[in-house]
């Protein structure tokens, strides 16, 4: 078998150089389709360490404008509209 390999190649010293073309080309594809999935996840978590003005000012693109937790304060706190729960919770429950 290590002779086969030896004598035959093998990866990028088999591949033409279309093939090695399509390669890159693949890989460019595939990072930039990451990027537009993984943006909006980012944009998510930087907006909500951010001045919440400064969001809604759309000031915020790559980094957190004037952290703050604000917005990340009102996740963690329970909301008077929240769905009722099946288990018991801090708070009662509201019925509908």
């Amino acid at each position: 078998m290590a002779e086969n390999i030896k004598k035959h190649g093998h990866g990028m010293d088999r591949m033409t150089t279309g093939d090695k073309i399509f390669t890159v080309c693949n890989y460019i594809f595939w990072v930039i389709v990451l990027l537009i999935v993984l943006y909006p996840l980012y944009l998510i978590v930087i907006c909500s360490v951010s001045d919440p003005y400064a969001v809604m000012n759309g000031e915020v693109l790559l980094w957190p404008v004037d952290f703050s937790w604000i917005a990340a304060r009102s996740w963690a706190s329970p909301s008077p509209w929240a769905w009722p729960t099946p288990w018991p919770t801090s708070s009662p429950a509201r019925a509908w």
